[in-house]
């Protein structure tokens, strides 16, 4: 017999207008999976109510930057970049340098060695132990200080280096106005995990702004592809799904990273994100 046990899927989310700049999230996922029900029967189910859903990390926009990004290493979540919103010079630079570590586990944020130089809406990503930032977009220093578009940080040394411009001048990646996200959680089992305020209540055709649905489902991905056009589709097995609300104060609500706790596997370290679904 096989103890059911779970698995947390972790959501970072960027709140836009929002006292409070960042959240995250964690949800539970069953492992291993319950059988999904016959395909005749789900259709004739109706939507389970939406579950509640409450931050385990608030950020607020007074002390932190908006549109961070996320990326999970060694069982922790590393969290750098961004651009602060200018109030009358209280930061020295609107690309910020600070990195920040969350623990999931004993819920703790610290403070670790500085990028090199800021990075404004960074992506990241790890390989062979190290966490690399590759910077969006340059704002112009006010010293002249030439800025690192392409860094690495060694969290074994924790220390950060500087490596050659890119050919190109920022990763191209669409950060902004992210609705979902796709994660690999090996063994092309994926979790898409999708946010939208709600319509309002009172108002048709505009949204609540105090209301964010999220949406997560569990698939695998067969292994067979068919092309169409400029796009290869695949067929995929529907695994798990579940939703939930979360409350905000009047924002914009977007995803920039979900991940589960991987600790050191190199294949698990794969965030996509999904642009205009």
């Amino acid at each position: 017999m096989v103890t059911a046990k779970s698995k947390m899927m972790y959501t970072f989310m960027w709140h836009l207008y929002s006292p409070i700049v960042h959240t995250l999230f964690a949800v539970d996922i069953p492992d291993p999976l319950p059988d999904p029900p016959p395909v005749n029967e789900v259709s004739s189910r109706p939507n389970p109510e939406p579950q509640p859903l409450s931050p385990i990390l608030e950020l607020p926009t007074e002390d932190y930057p908006s549109d961070m990004c996320c990326i999970e290493f060694d069982s922790k979540l590393y969290n750098c970049g961004g651009e602060y919103i200018e109030r009358e010079g209280r930061f020295e630079s609107p690309d910020p340098r600070d990195v920040y570590v969350f623990d999931p586990i004993s819920k703790t944020l610290r403070d670790t060695p500085k990028m090199s130089t800021g990075n404004c809406f960074p992506t990241t990503f790890v390989s062979d132990r190290k966490i690399y930032v590759l910077s969006a977009v340059r704002s112009s220093p006010e010293n002249g200080e030439k800025l690192s578009w392409f860094e690495y940080f060694d969290p074994d040394s924790g220390e950060w280096t500087k490596l050659e411009d890119p050919p190109f001048k920022g990763h191209g990646l669409s950060t902004m106005n992210p609705p979902s996200s796709l994660t690999q959680m090996g063994n092309r089992r994926f979790c898409h995990v999708v946010a939208g305020n709600v319509p309002h209540p009172e108002f048709p055709g505009s949204e609540d702004m105090e209301q964010c649905n999220v949406s997560l489902t569990v698939f695998d991905a067969f292994k067979f592809a068919y092309p169409d056009g400029k796009n290869t589709f695949f067929g995929a097995k529907l695994l798990h799904s579940a939703s939930f609300v979360i409350k905000t104060f009047p924002a914009c609500n977007y995803i920039l990273h979900t991940s589960t706790l991987h600790g050191e596997d190199p294949l698990q370290h794969l965030s996509v994100f999904l642009a205009g679904l």
